[in-house]
Parts: C-alpha cells; sequence; structure tokens
C-alpha cells in the first residue's frame, strides 16, 4: 500500500490538556481508493429538503401513482431522522484490512431540479466511532461532472461536526457555485467527495492534496425547463399544480416519458419542448385517431367508465346543469399513466380530447406553462393528416362511421347535407394546446398538414384559417370564425 504524509499543523492556542484523548491519529493515510483506510462516509443526501416546492432545493416528485398511492417514493420531499432520496444503512461488516466495512445503498431515488438556478442539496456523514478516531469535525466539498458543462463544485455551509458517540453529523447544506446548465435533460452523475479537514480532540490535520473519499451513486437527475427570468418554474402549472389535492406531486413515470422516451432531452426553449411532444405523440406513440366516433380512449366515457363518473358525480368533481349535461368542475379526466404505459404493439383509438391532454400534462411536467384549448364549434376540416390513420389525407375525418362517405377524402364542396354516398363529416368541436395563454400559439398532436411537417407553434387565428374549409357558405356557417377565441378548460389527471 502506498502512503503520503499529512500536512499536521497543531495550533498553538490550543494547551495540551485541551487536546487530552484517549485515541490519537497515526499520522499517514491509506492510498486513495481504499475507503476503508479513511473511513468517513457520505451516509445520506436530501435533494427536496424544504418545505413546499420551493426555489432553493429540488422539486417534490413521485413514482406513477396508479396503484400505490401518490406517495410512492419514501425519501424525497422529506428531512426528518435519515430520510433522503439517497440513503444507505451503514451495517458494518468484517473487512480484511479494519475489520469495518460500509454496507449496501438501501435507498435511490430520481430527484428534479429546473434550469437556470443555483442547486443545492443537503448531506450527512458518518464515521465507525469504533475505529481509532476519534474526530469532531472535517471539511468535506463535492465535486459533480455534467455532460457538456464540467465539473460543478458544491461547498458546505458549515463545518461537518460529528458526535463522537455515534460518529454521525447533523444535514449541512451544500451549495453550487455555478448554475445548471439550460437544456431539459435525464442523467445519473456520481457525487465525488473531499475531505480537506479534519479535527480530532487532540489534532487538525490540513490535507494537502485533499483526501479522496467514496464516492455515492449513480444519482438520478431530472432538470426541466424553467425561463431565465427565473418564471414559470416546473411543477407551477395544471394540471401538477392543484392545491386540492396531491396532483401537484410531479411523477417520475410522466418526466421519463416526456424526456427521454419523447426526446425532450436536450431542448432549451418552451416551443421547442412542445415541437418535440408533438412530433412523439403524432408519428411515434401508438395511437390511432378514432375515426368512427371520434371517441376518447383515455377520457371517460359514459359507456366504459360509469363507476368513474358516478364516484366523480358524488365527489363534486363532475357535475350536470339543467339540461343534464355533464360539467366537469375541476377538470377534464384523463388517465395519463394508462396513456404513457401503453405499449407497441396495439394501437388504442382516440380523439383530439386525449392528445391535448398528454400533450398538456407531459409540457406542464417539463415546466412548460400552456393551456387546453376547447373550440366549439370547429368546422369541416382541411385535408391534413390524423394522429395514426394511414390515409395520407383526410377532409372526411369519420370516414368509418357508415352514415358518413366511407372516403378519406371527399369532395372539397361536400357536406354534411351532402347526399349519401359522398356525405362529408367534419369535428363539432376540437382539442388542442395553445402556449401560455389559450389565445397563444397553437400546438396540434391530433392532426397535422399533408405531407410533412406538424402544427406546432403557429398563431391561432393562422391555425384556424390552415386547419378549418370555409371556401363555401353552408361549411363557412358549420365551423367558427378565423378569430374565434377557445375555452380553456382544466385536465385533472386520474389514478384509477
Amino acid at each position: 500500500m502506498i502512503y503520503r504524509t499529512v500536512l499536521l499543523t497543531v495550533l498553538a492556542i490550543y494547551s495540551n490538556a485541551a487536546f487530552a484523548t484517549t485515541n490519537t491519529w497515526s499520522g499517514t493515510l491509506g492510498s486513495i481508493g481504499d475507503p476503508t483506510d479513511w473511513p468517513i462516509y457520505c451516509g445520506g443526501i436530501s435533494f427536496d429538503f424544504a418545505a413546499g416546492d420551493v426555489a432553493d432545493d429540488a422539486y417534490t416528485i413521485r413514482e406513477n401513482p396508479k396503484g400505490v398511492g401518490p406517495l410512492g417514493m419514501a425519501g424525497n420531499g422529506m428531512n426528518a431522522g435519515w430520510s433522503g432520496e439517497w440513503y444507505t444503512g451503514l451495517k458494518w461488516a468484517t473487512s480484511p484490512s479494519t475489520g469495518k466495512l460500509l454496507g449496501p445503498v438501501e435507498r435511490n431515488e430520481a430527484f428534479l431540479w429546473h434550469t437556470f438556478t443555483t442547486p443545492r442539496f443537503k448531506a450527512w456523514f458518518c464515521y465507525d466511532p469504533a475505529t481509532s478516531m476519534d474526530l469532531l469535525s472535517a471539511q468535506i466539498v463535492c465535486q459533480v461532472s455534467m455532460a457538456g458543462v464540467g465539473t460543478m463544485q458544491f461547498i458546505p455551509q458549515f463545518t461537518i461536526r460529528f458526535n463522537p458517540a455515534t460518529g454521525y453529523s447533523n444535514y449541512v447544506r451544500f451549495d453550487a457555485g455555478s448554475m445548471l446548465p439550460a437544456d431539459v435533460r435525464h442523467e445519473e452523475l456520481t457525487f465525488n467527495w473531499y475531505v480537506s479537514e479534519v479535527r480530532t480532540s487532540t489534532q487538525i490535520l490540513f490535507l494537502a492534496p485533499a483526501e479522496t473519499l467514496a464516492s455515492t451513486g449513480p444519482h438520478r437527475m431530472y432538470l426541466c425547463h424553467k425561463d431565465a427570468s427565473g418564471t414559470d418554474p416546473v411543477g407551477d402549472h395544471s394540471p401538477w399544480k392543484r392545491r386540492d389535492d396531491l396532483q401537484r406531486v410531479l411523477s417520475t413515470d410522466a418526466l421519463y416519458f416526456a424526456i427521454v422516451t419523447a426526446g425532450v432531452a436536450g431542448e432549451t426553449t418552451k416551443h421547442g419542448i412542445l415541437s418535440r411532444l408533438v412530433e412523439h405523440l403524432f408519428d411515434t406513440h401508438p395511437v390511432v385517431y378514432d375515426a368512427a366516433q371520434g371517441a376518447p380512449g383515455y377520457t371517460p366515457k359514459s359507456a366504459v367508465y360509469v363507476w368513474t363518473l358516478r364516484r366523480l358525480i358524488d365527489s363534486g368533481e363532475l357535475a350536470r346543469d339543467s339540461a343534464n349535461r355533464i360539467s366537469w368542475t375541476k377538470g377534464l379526466p384523463f388517465f395519463l399513466f394508462d396513456y404513457i404505459g401503453h405499449s407497441a404493439g396495439t394501437q388504442v383509438k382516440v380523439n383530439c380530447y386525449d392528445q391535448a391532454a398528454a400533450l398538456h400534462a407531459l409540457a406542464s411536467v417539463c415546466g412548460v406553462k400552456c393551456c387546453y384549448a376547447y373550440q366549439a364549434p370547429f368546422g369541416y376540416i382541411q385535408s391534413c393528416r390524423l394522429v395514426g390513420v394511414p390515409e395520407p389525407a383526410v377532409n372526411n375525418p369519420f370516414f368509418e362511421n357508415p352514415a358518413n362517405s366511407s372516403n378519406a377524402v371527399e369532395g372539397a364542396d361536400y357536406t354534411k347535407s351532402t347526399p349519401a354516398p359522398h356525405r362529408r363529416s367534419g369535428f363539432g368541436n376540437h382539442a388542442f394546446v395553445t402556449l401560455d395563454v389559450v389565445t397563444g400559439n397553437v400546438y396540434d398532436c391530433c392532426s397535422a398538414p399533408v405531407g410533412s411537417g406538424y402544427y406546432a407553434g403557429s398563431p391561432l387565428g393562422s391555425y384556424l384559417t390552415w386547419a378549418i374549409d370555409r371556401s363555401t357558405t353552408p361549411e363557412a356557417e358549420f365551423g367558427c370564425s378565423t378569430s374565434s377565441v377557445p375555452v380553456r378548460n382544466d385536465v385533472r389527471l386520474q389514478w384509477d
């Protein structure tokens, strides 16, 4: 084993009596990479340590709540005892060199930071008091390497102080010396720990260079969008921000689907995030538009979700007006986790409600403020592509309904009044997503222009001009005007 000498400086202001102790350090340390020769360890890390979703720590996140309740992760959002997203059980076992060895990690949960912030976390440390060490305190720093960024250094607010009876420290907050990068990402990080000074009851040891401690990780980081101005932080938008229940708890399943599966990783703007999601949900996700009825697949339907509707009515989340029409008092219910969990190989039939709700929820979980926009009436549609439908062009969206023409494309001026077999259908209403406000730029992952491209970022008036066929008076009378303003609706995520 290679040994190196530690520069030992004993402050003259301390008397010999002050250094009286039963144990002393030998004055030499083992080689780097052998943790048993330097038995100080990080025992736990808490990323979401402050109360509420505040800007100076990580956000509260959970796994898919379906089936396990919304509190599906043990350490996130907690700071009691030895809680935290990363935690080791400190099970000491026999080691050939020192007789002591740190046990396995017992918890390793993901955490969520957002861009344009200076990150921080809390950590606690320990050493085995049965060793010859009698540590009182230590100066410890952390270095983390991020792809394309380099090394970020985290400095503790205070000196780490140990309880000599137990060998444990309290939590100490570590602050980064630089801001997080601007791009959305999911990355596994290794935390490298270094000690530069230790104090025992008899010695103060300054280590030059700093001694390497055992690293921790991989720590699974999600990094979501936040404007450089500090506005629109992740988790601050519907459907995740709800004060009446636990739906404001962000989901790691939704984060992973948006950032990794849908490929949002690397995007730095709201437009980029929404555009990437539109592309994936339209081209890749295994769903197909219901060309028979235009019925939703993941929002409640009376024929399929009668029990759900009954429960929602009883709870006051759904009501009926004087005309016995359904009114979603707390937003349109949407089974997001069934939607994103649907595997490839079979196509589930959906409509614009499903697609708009999915886009709204997934963009919001990435930190984008957007609206679920509902336009009624909508009108006869210009030739376009519909999600999952193999026909290259469609202007008769319900061509599988026997009451309508069986042609995906019918005569440009045909309407529902055209005699069979050429009766043409249209959209009585339509849902899509708008950026920031309900009159903002439009993102539609249910329909797309013929040939290539998407409706992603078009001004509302331009989108309505391109999407709706108003070329004749009967067609124009069936639909909305190009200056119409859609209604903003909320989306309510359903777990069961």
